[in-house]
Order: C-alpha cells, then sequence, then structure tokens
C-alpha cells in the first residue's frame, strides 16, 4: 500500500506565453488516508519534457498542435531561436527532411530509402531548406546544422 506510484500517465502539450510549445508529463500518485488503504486525494504533478525531445518528434508535436502547417514550422523555428535566419520559412518536407539527416546518423541514401524516396529527391528537398536561410553563415554557424554538413555539400 506504501508503494510509491510515480508513471508518467500524459503528455500533454501547452503554448506557452511566448507562443511555443511545452510538452509536459503528468505523474499522479495516490494519497492515502493515515494508517489506511482508503485513498483521500490524488497528488498531481508534471515535468516539463519539451528538451528532452528529439527535433523530428518535437516538430510532429507542433504540426500536429497547429492547423496551419507553415504557423507550426515559423513557431518550431522562433522554439529553436533561428526563425530571423531565415527569409522565407521552410515546407514541411524541407523542414521534416533536414530534422532527419541531422539528428540520425545515416547516409542521405539510407534515408531515402526509409522514406520512401529518391536520393534525388531528397537532396534537392535539403538544397532548398538551405536556399531558404539568409546567408551561408546563418547555414554554417547553427548547432543543429552541424551534423549535417558533414553528409550533405551544395
Amino acid at each position: 500500500l506504501n508503494r510509491i506510484v510515480n508513471i508518467c500517465l500524459t503528455d500533454s502539450v501547452h503554448k506557452n506565453k511566448a507562443g511555443t510549445l511545452t510538452i509536459k508529463c503528468n505523474h499522479k500518485r495516490p494519497i492515502h488516508k493515515k494508517n489506511s488503504s482508503k485513498v483521500i486525494g490524488i497528488y498531481t504533478a508534471s515535468t516539463d519534457k519539451t528538451n528532452e525531445l528529439s527535433l523530428p518528434f518535437l516538430y510532429q508535436h507542433y504540426l500536429d498542435f497547429f492547423n496551419d502547417k507553415q504557423t507550426a514550422t515559423k513557431i518550431f523555428l522562433r522554439h529553436l531561436s533561428i526563425d530571423n535566419l531565415f527569409y522565407r520559412i521552410p515546407t514541411v518536407a524541407e523542414t521534416k527532411n533536414y530534422l532527419m539527416v541531422g539528428s540520425c546518423h545515416l547516409t542521405i541514401k539510407e534515408i531515402a530509402k526509409l522514406s520512401g524516396k529518391s536520393s534525388a529527391t531528397l537532396n534537392t528537398q535539403l538544397q532548398s531548406f538551405r536556399k531558404c536561410l539568409k546567408s551561408e553563415f546563418a547555414y554554417d554557424n547553427i548547432s543543429i546544422f552541424k551534423p549535417f554538413l558533414r553528409s550533405f555539400d551544395v
């Protein structure tokens, strides 16, 4: 009866004051009456899990939360504090492909095969993503882009 149960029961997605998303894991524990097994209440706490999510998974939360996909992408880039580096908001496909290349240790050919695209299509979308940036300086100096630089060269 005194066993502590601390399980993440639900993930909840909230829009914060800055307009970006916060993903929280809700924990619930029963509160027992002293010297009894009777539950007299439930203690609920939440833990912010936003920074623990992979970027592709976090981006999917943005796409699911916002009705307009371009708005979702724009706010996701703001969440990463890189929205000011783009002169054009990348498409969903461009962003997803870039995040996939930047976050996993697969080659472009392997990612293309997994996503059911040709390597040429994936390369075109990756080049298009890069062209959305205001400058090469922005591309070279954003930390999430650095793994990408090793695997792709325009």
